[in-house]
């Protein structure tokens, strides 16, 4: 298996946060299985506190452009404006990977990937 340092899966629409927070992904193009992908700017809802925003992420090292400007892609660990952050990107499939070498990619991992990832605690 590939020696994996960080796995950080991209945000979609209904992701929560730490606090337990929701995010409204709606503005994006880009899709994973229906759901647009999480982009800086996005709202995050709070049952019981304010409206907050996600915060630019460069580690994510993807962009997304809407109506001409560009906007970084929130992954798992991307703050939001009011000190929370993004603790389930609402997929796991779709991520931006570090390897142990230094590496940045962005990639895909099968089901079969996902468990073995989970039985030694990378994710």
């Amino acid at each position: 298996m590939t020696q994996y340092d960080v796995i950080r899966f991209f945000a979609i629409d209904g992701a929560k946060t730490k606090n337990g927070g929701r995010v409204v992904a709606n503005r994006c193009a880009m899709k994973y299985h229906e759901h647009s992908m999480a982009i800086e700017g996005d709202e995050v809802v709070y049952p019981d506190a304010p409206t907050a925003h996600i915060e630019r992420d460069e580690s994510t090292m993807m962009e997304s452009i809407v109506e001409g400007v560009k906007y970084t892609v929130a992954a798992s660990g991307t703050r939001v404006s009011n000190g929370d952050e993004i603790i389930d990107a609402g997929q796991q499939m779709s991520a931006m990977i570090r390897l142990v070498n230094g590496e940045i990619t962005c990639g895909y991992f099968d089901p079969e990937e996902i468990e073995l990832l989970k039985a030694i605690g990378k994710i």
